[in-house]
C-alpha cells in the first residue's frame, strides 16, 4: 500500500466516527492528558514522594 492510499485509508476510516474533526478532537485531547501525566509524574520525582511507603508496595498478582 501506498503512502497516499493508507492516507485516503485512514480519512474514510474517520467518516463514520465523526470524520477528521473528530480525529483531531481526541488527538488534542491525549494529548493534553499525556502532558497531564508527565507533569504529575515530575511532581511526584521532583518532590521525592516515589520514596515514601505507598509508593513502594509490591503486590502480588494472581
Amino acid at each position: 500500500m501506498s503512502l497516499p492510499e493508507c492516507g485516503l485509508e485512514g480519512f474514510e476510516a474517520a467518516q463514520p466516527l465523526g470524520g477528521m474533526a473528530a480525529l483531531r478532537t481526541k488527538s488534542l485531547a491525549l494529548t493534553a492528558l499525556f502532558i497531564a501525566l508527565v507533569e504529575q509524574l515530575r511532581q511526584v520525582l521532583e518532590t521525592g514522594e516515589w520514596q515514601q511507603p505507598e509508593f513502594n508496595q509490591k503486590h502480588a498478582v494472581t
